[in-house]
Protein backbone atom coordinates (compact mmCIF):
# COMPACT_ATOMS: atom_id res chain seq x y z
CA UNK A 1 0.00 0.00 0.00
CA UNK A 2 3.06 1.92 0.88
CA UNK A 3 4.11 1.57 -2.58
CA UNK A 4 1.32 2.30 -4.07
CA UNK A 5 1.02 5.67 -2.58
CA UNK A 6 4.77 6.82 -3.27
CA UNK A 7 4.04 5.74 -7.10
CA UNK A 8 0.58 7.76 -7.31
CA UNK A 9 2.13 10.80 -5.85
CA UNK A 10 5.32 10.55 -7.43
CA UNK A 11 2.73 10.08 -11.14
CA UNK A 12 0.51 13.56 -9.55
CA UNK A 13 4.19 15.32 -9.33
CA UNK A 14 5.23 14.45 -12.93
CA UNK A 15 2.14 15.38 -14.08
CA UNK A 16 1.73 18.74 -12.21
CA UNK A 17 5.53 19.65 -13.53
CA UNK A 18 4.06 18.77 -17.08
CA UNK A 19 1.24 21.02 -16.80
CA UNK A 20 3.34 23.91 -15.16
CA UNK A 21 5.31 23.72 -18.03
CA UNK A 22 2.73 23.62 -20.74
CA UNK A 23 0.81 26.31 -18.88
CA UNK A 24 3.88 28.45 -19.12
CA UNK A 25 4.47 27.36 -23.33
CA UNK A 26 1.07 28.26 -23.87
CA UNK A 27 1.33 31.36 -22.10
CA UNK A 28 3.90 32.47 -24.46
CA UNK A 29 2.61 31.17 -27.41
CA UNK A 30 -0.57 33.72 -26.33
CA UNK A 31 2.25 37.04 -25.75
CA UNK A 32 3.42 36.20 -29.71
CA UNK A 33 -0.07 35.79 -30.55
CA UNK A 34 -1.31 39.44 -29.17
CA UNK A 35 2.09 40.55 -30.53
CA UNK A 36 1.07 39.29 -33.91
CA UNK A 37 -2.08 40.79 -33.50
CA UNK A 38 -1.27 44.32 -32.82
CA UNK A 39 1.58 44.10 -36.16
CA UNK A 40 -1.80 42.71 -37.86
CA UNK A 41 -3.42 45.71 -36.98
CA UNK A 42 -0.98 48.82 -37.53
CA UNK A 43 -0.34 46.89 -40.85
CA UNK A 44 -4.08 47.23 -41.44
CA UNK A 45 -4.25 50.98 -40.05
CA UNK A 46 -1.24 51.77 -42.37
CA UNK A 47 -2.35 49.68 -45.41
CA UNK A 48 -6.19 51.61 -44.82
CA UNK A 49 -4.43 55.41 -44.78
CA UNK A 50 -2.75 54.19 -48.18
CA UNK A 51 -6.05 53.53 -49.75
CA UNK A 52 -8.03 56.65 -48.11
CA UNK A 53 -4.94 59.30 -48.82
CA UNK A 54 -3.33 58.26 -51.79
CA UNK A 55 -4.11 59.72 -54.88
CA UNK A 56 -3.52 57.31 -57.47
CA UNK A 57 -5.24 54.28 -58.42
CA UNK A 58 -4.57 51.32 -56.15
CA UNK A 59 -5.22 47.90 -56.79
CA UNK A 60 -4.39 45.16 -54.45
CA UNK A 61 -4.69 41.17 -55.94
CA UNK A 62 -3.71 37.75 -54.56
CA UNK A 63 -1.12 35.37 -56.94
CA UNK A 64 -3.89 34.43 -58.84
CA UNK A 65 -5.10 37.73 -60.10
CA UNK A 66 -8.27 37.51 -58.12
CA UNK A 67 -8.78 41.36 -56.85
CA UNK A 68 -9.06 41.70 -53.27
CA UNK A 69 -9.23 45.39 -52.67
CA UNK A 70 -9.22 48.36 -55.09
CA UNK A 71 -9.61 52.53 -55.00
CA UNK A 72 -12.93 53.75 -56.59
CA UNK A 73 -10.43 55.92 -58.69
CA UNK A 74 -9.03 52.79 -60.11
CA UNK A 75 -13.01 51.85 -60.98
CA UNK A 76 -13.12 54.90 -62.55
CA UNK A 77 -10.26 55.45 -64.63
CA UNK A 78 -10.45 51.39 -65.57
CA UNK A 79 -14.19 52.47 -67.04
CA UNK A 80 -16.05 49.76 -64.90
CA UNK A 81 -19.11 51.36 -63.27
CA UNK A 82 -19.11 51.59 -59.38
CA UNK A 83 -21.57 48.71 -58.33
CA UNK A 84 -19.77 46.14 -60.52
CA UNK A 85 -17.39 44.32 -58.88
CA UNK A 86 -14.18 43.26 -60.23
CA UNK A 87 -13.26 40.10 -59.59
CA UNK A 88 -9.83 39.33 -61.48
CA UNK A 89 -6.73 41.72 -62.91
CA UNK A 90 -8.77 40.18 -66.45
CA UNK A 91 -11.54 41.83 -65.55
CA UNK A 92 -9.69 45.86 -64.78
CA UNK A 93 -7.06 44.70 -67.48
CA UNK A 94 -8.62 43.34 -71.12
CA UNK A 95 -6.42 44.40 -74.14
CA UNK A 96 -8.98 46.91 -75.35
CA UNK A 97 -8.82 49.36 -72.29
CA UNK A 98 -5.51 48.94 -71.65
CA UNK A 99 -4.12 51.35 -74.02
CA UNK A 100 -6.75 53.73 -72.54
CA UNK A 101 -5.28 53.59 -69.34
CA UNK A 102 -2.00 54.05 -70.41
CA UNK A 103 -2.73 56.94 -71.97
CA UNK A 104 -3.67 58.58 -68.60
CA UNK A 105 -0.28 58.24 -67.13
CA UNK A 106 2.61 60.78 -67.45
CA UNK A 107 4.53 59.77 -70.88
CA UNK A 108 7.69 59.97 -68.78
CA UNK A 109 7.22 57.27 -66.39
CA UNK A 110 4.78 55.45 -68.83
CA UNK A 111 7.73 52.73 -69.34
CA UNK A 112 8.57 52.04 -65.91
CA UNK A 113 4.37 51.45 -64.85
CA UNK A 114 4.50 49.55 -67.92
CA UNK A 115 7.67 47.25 -66.95
CA UNK A 116 6.40 47.00 -63.07
CA UNK A 117 3.00 45.79 -64.23
CA UNK A 118 4.22 43.18 -66.42
CA UNK A 119 7.23 42.17 -63.49
CA UNK A 120 3.83 41.72 -61.22
CA UNK A 121 1.79 39.68 -63.34
CA UNK A 122 4.96 37.38 -64.21
CA UNK A 123 5.84 36.80 -61.15
CA UNK A 124 2.24 36.14 -59.99
CA UNK A 125 1.83 33.88 -63.28
CA UNK A 126 -1.75 35.92 -64.18
CA UNK A 127 -3.21 36.71 -67.35
CA UNK A 128 -4.34 39.64 -68.87
CA UNK A 129 -4.61 41.93 -71.90
CA UNK A 130 -1.84 42.40 -73.54
CA UNK A 131 -0.61 46.08 -72.76
CA UNK A 132 1.67 48.01 -75.17
CA UNK A 133 3.23 51.68 -74.94
CA UNK A 134 1.28 53.83 -76.76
Amino acid sequence: MLEELRFLTGYAQRVGSKLESTHARLGRVREQLNLTQEELQLTDRMLSGLFDYSSDAVIMADLHGAVLLTKPSLKELAGISENQSVLNLSDLFPAARCSGLLKMVPEGTRQGHVMAFEEALVSSNVQVGSCSIV
